[in-house]
């Protein structure tokens, strides 16, 4: 199970859905239930097969 405390609240999600940026897995989980909870009565399985998200590589520093 992950929970917040595993995943810094920085990390940064960009859905593929919509034009929308979020920080944090919360923001994500609350993001897909407030704005594509439509989406999932589309589904014969009741799943967000197609509610993907991006997830940036990490900035080069230059110390590598």
């Amino acid at each position: 199970m992950v929970t917040e405390s595993l995943v810094p609240q920085q990390l940064r999600f960009f859905c593929n859905l919509c034009p929308t940026e979020m920080l944090g897995v919360r923001a994500v989980v609350d993001h897909m239930v407030q704005v594509h909870d439509h989406i999932a009565a589309r589904w014969p399985d009741g799943g967000l097969v197609d509610a993907t998200f991006d997830v940036p590589e990490p900035m080069a520093t230059g110390d590598d």
